[in-house]
Formats: C-alpha cells, sequence, structure tokens
C-alpha cells in the first residue's frame, strides 16, 4: 500500500492531519504506519509558502529516517539550494530576484541562521523514484531526463549543481523538465498570467499526452492550468510540442501543478497530487494498491 502524498508547503497541521486519516500515529515518540505493508511517498515541496515550513519539515524527515517514506525533490528545494550555493565565479546559482525572495522569503525566516542542515538533506533527495510497482517525480517523468543523470540523486555534486544553473547543458534541461515540467513556446506575440500575475511565453504541457505526427495541435489540448483556458484558440505545429508521452505500464505520481476542483487522475496511469494547499485548497494523498486505471474515489484530502 502506498500513500503518495503531494506538494505540503509548509502546512504541518495538514499534514498532520492527513497522515491520521490515512491510520498513521506518533506513539511513544515515534512515527507507526497502519501495517508493515503500508509506505508513503512524498512528491515534493515541503517548503517556502506555508505558515509552519519547520514543522512540516521535521514530519516529513521524521518519517524518512525511520524507514516509513521516500521523500523526492521539489522544484522549491531545488530552488532553495541554488539560492544558497555559490557557482565558481561567487554569485549565487539562483539570482537573489525581488520574485524569487518572494517565493523563499517564509523560508528563511522559519529557520533564520539555522538553514545548513535542511539544506544538507535536501541536497541528497533523490529526483525520482521508482520501484517495481511506482513511480514518482515532482512535474515530468521524461525518459531521456532520467537516462541523462548520474544517479538519482545528482544534487550532492557540485559540478552537476553548478551546471544545472547554467542554461543550455544536459543538467538544466534534466532540472527542469523532471522539477517544474515539460514546456512548449508559445506562438510569437502570445502570452498568458499564471497564478501569481506573472507573464509567461512558455506553457507547461500534458506530457503524458502523444502528440499526432503532424498538422497542428489546439494548445488549449495539451497545455496545464492556466494556459490550458488561456490559449483555447491558439494551434501550434505538433512537431514543436515538448511531450515525452507515458508508455510505461506502471503509475507515475507527481505533484507542482496546483490543481482545483475534485481530484481525480490525469489518466489511467498518471495522477497529481498537488491540489493548492498553499492557496486555499487541500493537501491530498493518492492511496495506491496496484489498482488499474487509477480512480478517483482512491484520494484522501485534508482541506485548509
Amino acid at each position: 500500500m502506498y500513500d503518495i502524498i503531494g506538494d505540503i508547503h509548509g502546512h504541518a497541521d495538514q499534514l498532520s492531519a492527513l497522515l491520521a486519516r490515512l491510520g498513521y500515529e506518533k506513539r511513544g515518540g515515534a512515527w507507526r504506519r497502519p501495517s508493515a505493508l503500508h509506505r508513503i511517498l512524498f512528491v515534493g515541496d515541503y517548503i517556502d509558502r506555508g505558515p509552519e515550513i519547520r514543522a512540516a519539515t521535521e514530519i516529513v524527515r521524521e518519517l524518512v529516517d525511520a524507514d516509513i517514506a521516500v521523500a523526492v525533490m521539489g522544484n522549491h528545494e531545488y530552488n532553495a539550494v541554488a539560492w544558497h550555493a555559490l557557482g565558481p565565479e561567487g554569485f549565487p546559482l539562483r539570482a537573489h530576484t525581488a520574485a524569487h525572495l518572494r517565493q523563499h522569503e517564509r523560508t528563511l525566516r522559519a529557520f533564520n541562521s539555522e538553514l545548513s542542515d535542511l539544506l544538507r538533506w535536501m541536497r541528497r533527495l533523490p529526483l525520482f523514484f521508482e520501484n517495481d510497482d511506482v513511480r514518482v517525480v515532482h512535474a515530468t517523468w521524461d525518459d531521456r531526463s532520467i537516462a541523462s543523470l548520474d544517479g538519482a540523486t545528482p544534487l550532492t555534486d557540485d559540478r552537476f549543481l553548478e551546471r544545472s544553473a547554467v542554461r543550455g547543458t544536459r543538467e538544466h534541461a534534466a532540472i527542469a523538465t523532471l522539477l517544474k515540467g515539460a514546456e512548449t513556446d508559445l506562438p510569437p506575440g502570445r502570452f498568458y498570467y499564471d497564478k501569481e500575475g506573472t507573464r509567461r511565453y512558455t506553457t507547461r504541457t500534458r506530457w503524458w499526452i502523444r502528440p499526432p505526427a503532424g498538422g497542428t495541435v489546439p494548445l488549449g489540448s495539451i497545455a496545464m492550468p492556466p494556459a490550458d483556458t488561456q490559449m483555447e484558440t491558439v494551434s501550434v505545429p505538433a512537431a514543436a510540442l515538448n511531450l515525452p508521452g507515458y508508455e510505461d505500464p506502471r503509475p507515475v505520481f507527481v505533484g507542482h501543478y496546483w490543481l482545483t476542483g475534485s481530484p481525480a487522475p490525469l489518466s489511467d496511469r498518471v495522477a497529481c497530487v498537488d491540489y493548492s494547499v498553499a492557496n486555499g485548497g487541500a493537501l491530498c494523498a493518492y492511496r495506491y494498491s496496484g489498482e488499474l486505471p487509477l480512480r478517483a474515489e482512491r484520494f484522501v484530502c485534508v482541506p485548509v
């Protein structure tokens, strides 16, 4: 039994409530699972945005240390590592812009000057998880990106970390795809506004879809929210789409996409468990025990 838990973003109260609903409890100072057959898989984004970032990361780390859970890296963990790491010329790998600070400032306040241990832990997080039953990655499962990595935990390598911050490198491309989502350029002059009001000229795609071999495709049919509604009248050449597709028989679970509404799988073998807890939504999990196709009734959620 796998309990795949979505983006937490510092919401420790919701995480504790969700764990309780799933049958986990803390007794005698240690986390207990419903049975030895249960395992938690966290999809990333433990920090930033929320009110209880330190407490939330402590719960995740305790569960991982007890071998009850596996935690993969989210883009916010990667961004934090890059924010605090210096490149060979002495500049931060993630620029200290006002927009980047807004994303990270609650974590900075929560830990003050005590971030070093958390940063070491985050650097050791794997970029993906897979076994014979299931796969987990924060944003996009892409076999080509995974094949380009030197193992599942490449951020422990200073050289890889430095190169991952440089556009045009294989390291940057792999991080961007796996943790931030496969993206397609919009037609010249077209843009949309994301959830934070930022103008975007690329859109994250429904990467598990295989596009037609030729012709054009309505962008709204392959774009992720909010571009899927703002680009309904735009078509793009099928050859220009970044859609790696997903053919493996094992289901894959992701977070990252700030979905809303009633939780449901994205396809028979793909499910997103991020339902916008950091924006007034719910913290969700999918309880997977081998059923295919994936089913909406297997989601378990706790509202804010």
